[in-house]
């Protein structure tokens, strides 16, 4: 068990500890006394898990951004040179942008079908 899984347990024991301790030395009554500790036992343990649930999600974000941060890129790229020459020879009739309406379209479409 880590730390933060023991939190809420060692909170309540020292809660109850110090108001038992000072129960005796003030001459408390020891119903009374029994019934703050149940009150603070309580309470403790509310807060103590409440606070553990909070760091345990805080360490799950710190151990995925350092797990991001220690990625490496895998995606390398080679482009392979390309001289003047080869850049005239290639075609780009074929590849340019050709703005079209888009209900030409459809009638070329409805044409291929018929």
């Amino acid at each position: 068990m880590n730390f933060i899984d023991t939190f809420p347990i060692i909170l309540v024991l020292v809660g109850v500890t110090v108001n038992i301790v000072f129960g005796f030395l003030f001459k408390t009554n020891f119903t009374a006394l029994m019934i703050k500790s149940v009150i603070l036992t309580i309470g403790l343990s509310a807060c103590g898990i409440y606070i553990s649930e909070i760091l345990k999600n805080n360490q799950i974000e710190i151990e995925k951004k350092r797990k991001i941060k220690n990625r490496t890129s895998i995606f390398e790229a080679q482009i392979p040179s390309i001289t003047h020459e080869e850049l005239n020879k290639m075609d780009y009739k074929e590849d340019e942008f050709q703005e079209m309406n888009p209900a030409a379209l459809y009638k070329k479409n409805s044409e291929i079908v018929k």
